[in-house]
């Protein structure tokens, strides 16, 4: 498959916010725009939720912004494979953390 934007494998969480719960996602993979990952709930597409990653990198970064669920798949019982898309400040902080230099 063809993609528009570059695609990086990265094994690690997210944590999901929304309202008073937190969901923790596994990530299968990340462009500049936003992230494939797996989650046992089910958040349908549009849906805007907040976003928590914590980079494993000497400088511990950590990125907090918005994203909006744009596909979600059922994967199996209870794993469901979304996109979100982060918000113009979560792609600006994708852009100036040390993680995609990792990938360069």
């Amino acid at each position: 498959e063809r993609r528009k934007y570059r695609r990086f494998k990265l094994a690690t969480f997210i944590e999901l916010l929304r309202k008073n719960s937190c969901l923790q996602a596994r990530v299968i993979d990340m462009s500049l725009f936003g992230f494939l990952c797996r989650c046992s709930v089910f958040l349908g597409p549009g849906k805007e939720i907040s976003l928590k990653l914590k980079i494993a990198h000497p400088e511990k970064d950590l990125i907090l912004c918005s994203a909006v669920v744009q596909r979600s798949t059922v994967i199996g019982a209870n794993e469901y494979e979304m996109f979100l898309e982060l918000d113009r400040y979560g792609q600006e902080q994708i852009t100036r953390s040390k993680l995609l230099r990792s990938f360069s």
